[in-house]
């Protein structure tokens, strides 16, 4: 690859762009909607667009009950809604990852202030991290689990139906944040046996930002009442009690579009998507500057991330890879439990030119190097 892209984009795993045929939908629901207006017919028409994009996230991520399913404006407020529907009481135990989103790990530990214990598991292992859960379950009084399907630090993939086995096992809600999951793996949420499970609209799915999906088990319904919203009808479905007000239609079609799509697709990109993963992952072995964040176990195909083995300025040198060579990568801020100093995640659609990869890889290590000599 003799010439410069304009943009090389690796970081698919913040925001994807929608899909084409996704603003054509919400385009063509919006002009229809202000043909209609809040006519009689109107009302009907817009509460039939509800229930029809229900209908459609339920089969593309086999929900067996799309009442199940509640529209929202991103994963962190599905996840805020989910945890404030749950009665808290001083001494309760909620366990999560290391490897947890920030926004996630920031309501997670808002609970402390009322008396609730949040201990955080290092997910070495499959086995360790159960094994860990095990314990945890043993010795403590756990109320709720909060745990990624797919790590948003380095894609590793966690053992979900286990955990549920073990939540049913023991009697404690396991919640699922699918951010990183849904439309980039397969996804069937029957299978998975969680209580709730929530994913925004802007990431892999390639839906419209301001979208995302909350789905609660008839379980979570009953037992985590915490959350008292009037529904505006006796016949809501019962997820209806996480939306207040008037959706955007346009919207919600474009999501319930884009996860249509998803699943038509999302087995098919496996393949090409991991063999992106084995290009990156031996280009970068042979690279003595830099080091995989890998564990073992499987990993998701569109993320890989590794950090320098001497520290570097991480919004610098992705400030400068952007401003010099194009390349759009993920800087992780100061380290946490979950990685070290200069830590970098690339993330890649299928659709991504392996020549382009490369190249940016080239230069990544490049730069590296340059600012770690």
């Amino acid at each position: 690859m003799n010439q410069r892209p304009s943009t090389i984009y690796l970081n698919y795993a913040a925001l994807c762009p929608p899909r084409p045929e996704v603003e054509q939908e919400m385009a063509r629901t919006l002009a229809e909607l202000g043909q209609r207006l809040y006519s009689e017919a109107g009302v009907h028409w817009y509460r039939q667009c509800l229930k029809d994009s229900r209908r459609t996230v339920a089969e593309a991520f086999h929900i067996p009950d799309s009442a199940t399913i509640a529209f929202t404006a991103n994963a962190s407020l599905a996840h805020y809604l989910a945890l404030s529907a749950i009665h808290w009481q001083p001494g309760d135990v909620l366990v999560t990852s290391t490897h947890e989103n920030p926004s996630i790990i920031r309501q997670l530990h808002t609970l402390t202030r009322r008396g609730v214990k949040v201990m955080d598991v290092h997910p070495i292992t499959p086995s360790h991290l159960l094994t860990a859960l095990e314990s945890l379950a043993s010795a403590h009084p756990i109320k709720a689990v909060v745990m990624s399907h797919v790590s948003h630090v380095d894609g590793r993939l966690f053992p979900i139906s286990d955990i549920s086995a073990l939540a049913r096992a023991n009697g404690f809600l396991f919640l699922v944040d699918g951010a990183q999951a849904a439309g980039h793996i397969p996804v069937d949420v029957d299978q998975l046996g969680c209580d709730s499970y929530f994913f925004p609209g802007h990431k892999w799915c390639r839906g419209p930002l301001g979208t995302g999906v909350l789905i609660v088990s008839d379980q979570f319904c009953e037992v985590a009442p915490g959350i008292q919203m009037p529904q505006s009808d006796l016949s809501d479905p019962r997820a209806s009690l996480f939306e207040v007000g008037t959706q955007n239609i346009g919207l919600i079609a474009g999501l319930a579009r884009a996860c249509a799509l998803a699943q038509e697709s999302v087995q098919a990109q496996q393949e090409p998507m991991e063999s992106r993963r084995s290009l990156v992952a031996t280009r970068l072995h042979r690279e003595s500057t830099v080091e995989i964040m890998e564990w073992e176990g499987p990993h998701a195909p569109g993320i890989v991330t590794f950090r320098s083995r001497r520290p570097v300025e991480t919004r610098h040198l992705a400030s400068t890879l952007e401003a010099e060579w194009g390349i759009v990568v993920k800087a992780f801020p100061k380290p946490s439990s979950a990685w070290s100093h200069s830590t970098f995640r690339l993330s890649w659609l299928d659709t991504t030119p392996t020549e382009e990869l490369l190249w940016a890889l080239d230069h990544i290590c490049a730069v590296i190097a340059q600012m770690s000599s």
